[in-house]
Order: structure tokens, then C-alpha cells, then sequence
């Protein structure tokens, strides 16, 4: 009678199964290597440009008040000052005034109720002001400042 004989058990070699392939984990520490480098420098990147931005950031009250000086040739005086950032950078001036040599005891060239600037992030580096609102603006034309020929005055 025939006997049937149990499977002996499979020894495997265990350097048969060892091939000469890089390990995966290599590959992978390579990528989170390379993937972590990179996320510090796009990080240590907008820190440098936000503090760049902060430095030279163009709408702040002192410099807008310069600005609009220079511009006009006179004295500004801004009574209520609002930066914006986000979405349009900009500022919303109120009681802005424009005078002439500080004289106080003359009425204002210009007085805006409230000034309105809207820019952008890509205009702030072309200099560029998309919109410039003026609510409430009067301007006040000195008659000493007229030429008298322009007013068809003899004189």
C-alpha cells in the first residue's frame, strides 16, 4: 500500500531572495530630503518678501502725506487714516486737506472728504494705481493766482 507522504516543508535561502536593488527607503529620503529643502526656501522666501513688502510698503500715513505734498506743491493734512491690504492694497484718507505754505487763515486749495486708493499687489511693483476716488472734494482757485487776461478783466 502506498503512503502518502506529508509535504516537507520549503527552506528558502534567504540570499537567494536578496537582490542587488537600492532600497526604497533611499528613494524615498531623497524626495522628503529634497522636498523639505525646498519648502524652507519657499518659506525663507516670503519672509524675505513680506519683509521687503513691510519696508517699502507705499501707503503708509507719513509717506502718503509726503507724496501727495510733493504732488501738489503744498502742505496735506490727512484727519483719519485707514491702511488696506487685502484683496486691493490701497488706504481710505478722510478730512484730507491741501494747503498752501501752512497758511491757516486762508481757506484750502483742495479738501476731499474722503480719499479712496485701491491698487495691486503686481501695480505695487510698476508703480501703477488702478483706481483714485475722491468723495466730497472741493477745490478753492485764489483769484490772486488768476491771470486776469484769462478772466477777460482789463486791467
Amino acid at each position: 500500500m502506498a503512503t502518502k507522504s506529508s509535504p516537507q516543508p520549503t527552506v528558502f535561502d534567504e540570499n537567494a531572495l536578496h537582490c542587488d536593488r537600492p532600497e526604497l527607503s533611499t528613494g524615498r529620503h531623497t524626495v522628503r530630503t529634497w522636498l523639505l529643502l525646498g519648502s524652507v526656501a519657499l518659506l525663507v522666501s516670503l519672509l524675505t518678501g513680506l519683509v521687503l513688502l513691510r519696508q517699502n510698503w507705499p501707503f503708509t500715513r507719513a509717506q502718503v502725506e509726503k507724496d501727495l505734498a510733493d504732488a501738489t506743491f503744498s502742505t496735506v493734512v490727512i484727519e483719519s487714516f485707514q491702511q488696506t491690504y487685502f484683496p486691493r492694497p490701497g488706504y481710505i484718507a478722510k478730512g484730507v486737506t491741501f494747503r498752501r505754505n501752512q497758511d491757516r487763515g486762508n481757506p484750502p486749495l483742495i479738501a476731499v472728504r474722503r480719499l479712496t486708493i485701491q491698487g495691486s499687489f503686481l501695480g505695487l511693483l510698476t508703480k501703477h494705481v488702478p483706481v483714485i476716488r475722491a468723495e466730497g472734494a472741493h477745490v478753492i482757485i485764489p483769484f490772486d493766482t488768476i491771470e486776469p487776461r484769462l478772466l477777460n478783466i482789463s486791467g
